[in-house]
């Protein structure tokens, strides 16, 4: 009957304790002594280079299968930091070293003409070798092989099974997708994890944003509305007298007009009493109880009002023939004394302005700006 292979990674193989991982077969240039090592025994493509494997580094760590055949193999390796295990068969135990001066894979143990019946076969590491140099040592399988015998009867192997029938189970490659999803899986779960604090931060974040927004426009809406009417305090407080927009602009027209009602009989433009000189009286913008407008006299009339019964109206002056007048052009300010804002210079543009002539002799109304030919 052909052998069958229970490989290291088959879920038929019970391994107990820690400190378990997987492994290969090589040769290790620099390590391992040049010129020696290599695959004992194939043993029907269980061992040879680049073959998985595993094995530990724990005293008291081991394996254990349960098979039904005739006979029994253990396929493992040996090297220098390869130590002692103690291999039992239905109670029998037997010592195997699994130092080697160079690396060797193959067939370590095997038990023969074993009654047709269940069995159960198990190693376990015990000790470190004596001729070992290494601080560690372990203890590597590779397969497990064995006789299943005339019976077909075993615990779920067949030859079939053991070269690569078609019937599932666990393989390595099987395992590390297995692993591989399971840290895919933990992977996403933070993931998930990360992105819900992140959402909850910024849910937050909005939140505190909307109620100081809310709080500012509540305490803005109990702000009593701006009054445009009154002016800011720093201008209030400007150095200075208020200034006129006309009161750099000169007024010799004015100044006519109000000569001209002095001498027709209109009463002055200055109040009694007034202590202000002949310039400034006749100057509308001089005094703040004068009006800023000019001061055109009315029409005479011969009709008596209240309150001046006693004064004889004044008298009406035939209008004077066109051909007897010309007209001049209005007294201005000379060129060289443009206006400014020093109140000397008002003074001297003021009394520089000539005084228009009295009314003709022969009764006629001389109006302004006009002069006899």
């Amino acid at each position: 009957m052909p052998l069958v292979t229970v490989r290291a990674h088959d879920a038929g193989i019970e391994f107990f304790g820690s400190s378990w991982k997987d492994d290969l077969f090589e040769i290790r240039p620099g390590i391992d002594p040049p010129g020696g090592g290599g695959v004992n025994d194939t043993a029907g493509g269980a061992c040879a280079l680049g073959v998985r494997s595993r094995e530990t580094w724990g005293f008291g760590n081991g394996f254990r299968l349960t098979f039904t055949g005739i006979s029994v193999r253990l396929v493992m390796e040996s090297r220098q930091d390869h130590g002692i295990y103690l291999v039992d068969v239905d109670g029998t135990q037997s010592t195997v070293s699994g130092y080697s001066e160079a690396p060797h894979c193959g067939v370590l143990f095997s038990a023969d003409n074993l009654p047709q019946a269940k069995h159960t076969v198990s190693a376990t590491l015990k000790a470190k070798s004596p001729a070992s140099t290494w601080e560690y040592s372990y203890m590597q399988l590779f397969a497990i092989q064995y006789d299943p015998g005339s019976s077909s009867s075993s615990t779920g192997q067949t030859p079939q099974s053991a070269h690569g029938s078609s019937a599932p189970r666990p393989t390595p490659t099987t395992r590390a997708v297995l692993s591989s999803r399971k840290a895919f899986s933990a992977a996403d779960i933070a993931g998930v994890t990360i992105a819900g604090f992140v959402l909850a931060f910024g849910l937050f974040v909005l939140a505190v944003w909307l109620f100081r927004r809310c709080r500012r426009r509540r305490r803005f809406s109990a702000v009593p509305a701006y009054d445009a009417s009154e002016k800011p305090l720093r201008m209030r407080r400007g150095k200075g007298r208020r200034r006129s927009v006309l009161s750099d602009v000169p007024s010799p027209y004015m100044l006519h007009h109000a000569a001209s009602a002095s001498s027709l009989g209109v009463a002055s433009i200055a109040s009694p009493g007034s202590t202000l000189p002949d310039y400034a009286r006749d100057d509308p913008f001089s005094g703040s109880s004068i009006s800023p407008f000019p001061l055109i006299p009315p029409p005479a009339s011969t009709k008596s009002r209240a309150g001046y019964a006693s004064r004889s109206p004044a008298p009406i002056y035939p209008p004077a023939p066109s051909q007897s007048y010309a007209p001049i052009p209005s007294p201005s300010p000379s060129p060289s004394y443009p206006p400014s804002s020093s109140r000397s210079s008002e003074k001297g543009r003021r009394a520089r302005v000539m005084t228009p002539p009295p009314p003709p002799e022969d009764g006629g109304t001389m109006l302004p700006p006009y002069r006899s030919n």
